[in-house]
């Protein structure tokens, strides 16, 4: 009998280990699951820029003028030379597409194939959420980038607006004529987060981060 009840409580046991790891595996599928571990990865690889000249800021919501009333931007990096913003499509497989259509293809397999609206349309409305909120503090127009961090092969006609994070990280820093003092970054990284529609207490937040890293410029 002990025996018995040995085997049924094992039984039991892997049941459920079964069942934690396949939920575990249909979260770690999802869509919003993926998307979130993509842009992480993206939030990393760019906090890994030289802090004395980038800030970057991630997942702001922000008014906007177009079809909706709010915009919501993966990463804004604001450099020393220039404002980017950079869009996280967490998509795998094979992504096809044109810089002007409506709609690109992600491929999975051999037979299954998927519409996305394409990611560098969806850039305009940040990009003009960023334009009417910063006004004058913008000298030249933010530069819109967007990232695939998962996926296998990016066939785009737009090279220099798409890739993978490495290369957007590499299409940063390409840019290197001196636009903003840190006077101006500070007053642009204040702006976009005050605008915040979600969370404006991350700017109390931010506040000794700004100082600690303005002390180390000027030191």
């Amino acid at each position: 009998m002990e025996f018995l009840n040995g085997m049924i409580f094992m039984a039991l046991a892997i049941g459920i280990l079964a069942i934690i790891v396949h939920i575990h595996e249909t979260i770690a599928k999802s869509p919003r699951h993926s998307g979130e571990n993509g842009e992480r990865y993206m939030s990393r690889e760019l906090h890994k820029l030289d802090p004395h000249h980038y800030t970057t800021i991630n997942n702001m919501c922000l008014p906007s003028s177009g079809n909706t009333e709010i915009t919501q931007i993966d990463h804004i990096v604001i450099s020393t030379y220039g404002i980017f913003i950079i869009e996280t499509k967490s998509h795998r497989g094979y992504i096809f597409g044109s810089a002007k259509g409506k709609y690109w293809t992600q491929v999975l397999g051999y037979h299954n194939k998927y519409q996305l609206y394409n990611p560098i349309r969806q850039n305009y409305a940040h990009e003009r959420a960023l334009e009417n909120l910063l006004g004058e503090k913008l000298k030249t127009p933010p530069v819109a980038l967007v990232a695939f961090p998962m996926a296998t092969e990016l066939k785009i006609d737009a090279h220099d607006k798409v890739g993978r994070p490495l290369h957007i990280i590499d299409k940063i820093r390409s840019h290197t004529h001196e636009t903003y003092s840190f006077a101006e970054r500070t007053s642009i990284f204040e702006a976009i987060v005050a605008a915040n529609i979600v969370d404006k207490e991350i700017l109390e937040r931010h506040k000794d981060e700004v100082r600690e890293l303005h002390e180390a410029v000027v030191s």
